[in-house]
């Protein structure tokens, strides 16, 4: 299965995102502060992370190992 990574997918447009990829059949990891309440979806995977901190992303990518993502950020 493919990895896509998205940055703030709880808001509306990164949830969009995060719903377009997971319909494609991507395992999708939403990276975000704030976490939504619910997923609706079993390909969706709400991490809460803070991308500011350059340890915080680090210990994410190490956590998926070497594997090619797709990232957005908006």
């Amino acid at each position: 299965m493919k990895i896509c990574i998205v940055t703030g997918g709880s808001g509306f447009l990164g949830y969009e995102i995060c719903k377009y990829f997971s319909n494609k059949n991507y395992k999708v990891y939403n990276l975000d502060l704030n976490l939504p309440k619910k997923n609706k979806s079993k390909n969706i995977i709400n991490k809460k992370v803070d991308i500011t901190s350059h340890i915080e992303v680090k210990q994410f990518f190490k956590s998926l190992g070497k594997k090619k993502n797709k990232c957005f950020n908006q």
